[in-house]
């Protein structure tokens, strides 16, 4: 690719038709002489076809931005919120057993393409959904990791006829499965709206009232007051650290920026070079502590998000710091006997929902960086 240099890296993804795709929808806006914005925002709307089991408008997500012309990182904070009317009590004793409509928040994504798009963007809003209305309506191959999301859910999928009409079969309620051409055709339609009206389409306008009769249709509580105060947030000093000869900047709490600066000042206490893993007994030893390292700041990561920890800006400093970083390696055991990470709930393994994350380097040196998710 002569205009960008793109990375996709999604959970359960392997490099296949999905990526070459996705790259397509990217090169279409950067022929057009569109930005690193310009080609992100193009690229998550395919991707959200394409590898629709992990991302889409319904979701959120969080931007980093590079701008090589002033030089500047700021990060959008477009994650989904609780409805007005969200409770504690809210999903009643056993919440495997409540409504599934009460488990979806308040959509942030398309906010934050708007604000991205406003602050860097060089082409039209709508040409952006250009690539994707066309592939929504023509179609595509579904690879592995989509096929495996279909087979996964499929008592949901044949028992819920909107579902069914998508991911099952023309002419009989079979699902459809890896090779088989899928299309978005309703989703083409609401691209098409949104590219046209703009996001106010999605969040107080002709798309609004299917969207909240749907969510309460599942027993969900999202109101139009909801989705018309919905605000992406914009941080122009992203958190920014220094590992050796590098400066990394990323997003802040409750993100995962401080995380990544913990593993980060773990690892670099063990100077691992290219004798760490030039023998077998050097390459266990060594993943070893990179597991560790990753349980133990995944740990901390509980701390970000915890009502319970009032002074976030101090576990912030303290997760980026050398000091607590040396802390932390001195309790990593290379016996492979660990057993303590320093908390009472300490599996150090999160729950495993869908995320993709795309980054986009382009020609003139701007950089974005975002990852977008939703719920199952």
């Amino acid at each position: 690719m002569s205009w960008c240099q793109a990375i996709f890296s999604e959970q359960y993804a392997e490099r296949t038709g999905k990526l070459v795709l996705s790259r397509k929808c990217q090169k279409d806006i950067l022929k057009r002489n569109g930005s690193a914005v310009d080609a992100a925002i193009a690229a998550l709307l395919c991707v959200s076809l394409v590898n629709a089991q992990s991302m889409g408008i319904g979701g959120g997500g969080v931007f980093t931005i590079w701008d090589a012309s002033t030089g500047k990182v700021e990060t959008i904070n477009a994650r989904e919120t609780a409805p007005m009317d969200a409770s504690e009590k809210m999903f009643g004793k056993d919440p495997k057993k409540a409504k599934p409509g009460l488990f979806i928040a308040v959509p942030g994504e398309l906010r934050g393409y708007e604000l991205a798009h406003k602050r860097h963007g060089r082409l039209k809003w709508k040409e952006l959904f250009e690539p994707s209305i066309k592939l929504a309506r023509e179609g595509f191959k579904i690879d592995k990791p989509l096929a495996k999301a279909i087979n996964e859910t499929s008592d949901t999928i044949l028992t819920n006829a909107a579902l069914c009409e998508v991911f099952c079969g023309s002419h009989n309620k079979t699902l459809l499965k890896e090779k088989d051409t899928i299309r978005f055709l309703k989703l083409a339609d609401t691209y098409e709206k949104i590219a046209e009206q703009g996001p106010d389409a999605f969040y107080d306008g002709s798309l609004t009232q299917d969207i909240l009769d749907d969510i309460k249709a599942a027993g969900g509580i999202v109101t139009r007051e909801d989705l018309k105060n919905y605000k992406p947030v914009l941080n122009e000093s992203a958190i920014n650290f220094t590992v050796g000869n590098y400066i990394f900047r990323a997003p802040d709490a409750p993100f995962g920026g401080p995380v990544l600066a913990l593993i980060l000042n773990i690892l670099k206490g063990y100077n691992i070079s290219s004798s760490s893993v030039s023998t077998t007994e050097n390459k266990t030893l060594t993943y070893h502590r990179m597991i560790e390292a990753f349980r133990f700041a995944n740990v901390q990561k509980g701390k970000l998000g915890d009502p319970l920890y009032e002074n976030i800006a101090g576990i912030v400093n303290n997760m980026t710091s050398e000091s607590f970083a040396d802390e932390i390696r001195s309790k990593i055991n290379d016996s492979f006997k660990q057993n303590n990470y320093g908390q009472e709930d300490s599996d150090g393994v999160p729950d495993d929902h869908g995320t993709s994350h795309l980054s986009v380097l382009a020609e003139d040196g701007s950089a974005v960086a975002v990852t977008s998710s939703i719920n199952n």
